[in-house]
């Protein structure tokens, strides 16, 4: 026979009765939200085209991200969208592998990416929206957790989620202030004959040239771009002529920045490495840019 009171049964019955409850409750969350949205934002007193060039180098990550431990390309494509690699970071003690992808990429706007793990998978978005003084990054990021425990997980670490982001992105804010401008992007200004020159330089070292002279535009594609930052002024050299009057010549240059989205630019053509015909200075001819969108 049981030992057991009427009132110590009652006790038991309610006991199971809430801890099945709770239990039900755990995982009737991960069905009612079963994703989590954090919303940051961090500001920086550069140009959004620096904070958007620091915010995507893969070589910077270790420098702002809490728990980085390495990040290797996957895929890349002629353009950044499609691209993907794979991040592995350090979180409560354990390694956990992100898979992304890059959505979006619009230099100086908006960098956005997808992710996955065997715990998570998610988005993040970073709007970069230029301020009188500076740029102001807003990232916003949705976690879903891959099964119903994470999923009913996610929703009680949401404070833990953006305090981290927060942190890392300020972070990147503070890292921001010391770098140098990229010169990627487009480019546009006038030489000193009048004719207007657009450059589009781009990540992985292509170059895309357009000038206008005599009212028609000329276009040179396939261009190829070496930047020394260690040289002063920096040294700029562009091959890939295959047609008159540049065919088969390097066109060695010097940059400097007036700001963050402003340059000067000297150039001279001479044979391939024959870099003895770069300006020491700037001359008359050199081209004064600014960055556009």
């Amino acid at each position: 026979m049981s030992s057991r009171t009427p009132a110590s049964r009652r006790l038991v019955r309610l006991s199971s009765a809430v801890v099945l409850a709770l239990i039900v409750a755990f995982v009737a969350v991960g069905f009612v939200k079963p994703s989590v949205t954090v919303e940051t934002a961090s500001r920086t007193d550069r140009s959004a085209y620096v904070a958007f060039d620091a915010l995507t180098n893969s070589e910077l990550v270790g420098e702002w991200m809490e728990g980085f431990v390495s990040i290797e390309s996957v895929l890349e494509r002629d353009e950044a969208v499609g691209n993907q690699s794979v991040l592995s970071m350090v979180t409560g003690g354990d390694t956990l592998e992100l898979r992304q992808e890059i959505t979006t990429w619009e230099p100086g706007e908006q960098f956005g990416l997808t992710f996955e793990s065997k715990m998570t998978a998610g988005h993040i978005s970073v709007q970069l929206t230029p301020l009188d003084n500076g740029t102001e990054l807003f990232v916003r990021s949705t976690f879903e957790g891959e099964t119903w425990w994470w999923r009913s997980l996610f929703p009680f670490f949401s404070v833990g989620l953006r305090a981290t982001q927060q942190a890392d992105y300020d972070r990147l804010a503070a890292l921001v202030d010391g770098i140098e401008p990229p010169l990627t992007g487009n480019w546009a200004g006038i030489d000193a004959v009048g004719n207007e020159q657009m450059f589009q330089f781009k990540p992985n070292g292509a170059l895309e040239w357009r000038a206008a002279s005599g009212g028609e535009w000329f276009e040179l594609h396939g261009l190829q771009y070496e930047v020394d930052r260690s040289a002063e002024p920096i040294a700029l050299d562009l091959s890939g002529f295959d047609s008159p009057p540049l065919e088969g010549q390097v066109l060695y240059g010097i940059i400097t920045f007036a700001s963050d989205d402003s340059l000067r630019l000297d150039l001279e053509a001479g044979p391939p490495g024959n870099a003895s015909v770069r300006p020491e200075s700037f001359r008359e001819s050199a081209i004064g840019l600014r960055r556009v969108r």
